[in-house]
């Protein structure tokens, strides 16, 4: 199944996270460091979106590093 979340702006999947056997790619872009340093960046509004977003990933964030994961999937990035 593919999700164009770009073009689907109101769905998003039950879980970004793939099952067994699965695979999952994201494009993702990242704001430059300046802009969560920004007094009027809204931490609390970013994590509520990105548990809408990014279903079953989120809610594995780190706490001590809020930009990684632990799940039992495999990642691929590319740079």
């Amino acid at each position: 199944m593919i999700f164009l979340t770009s073009i689907c702006a109101d769905y998003y999947p039950d879980s970004v996270v793939p099952g067994p056997g699965g695979t999952s790619l994201h494009f993702v872009t990242f704001p430059p460091a300046s802009a969560f340093a920004d007094p009027s960046f809204d931490g609390e509004a970013a994590q509520d979106e990105a548990l809408i977003r990014l279903r079953g990933l989120a809610d594995h964030f780190e706490e001590e590093d809020p930009a990684m994961h632990k799940t039992s999937t495999v990642d691929y990035s590319i740079v």
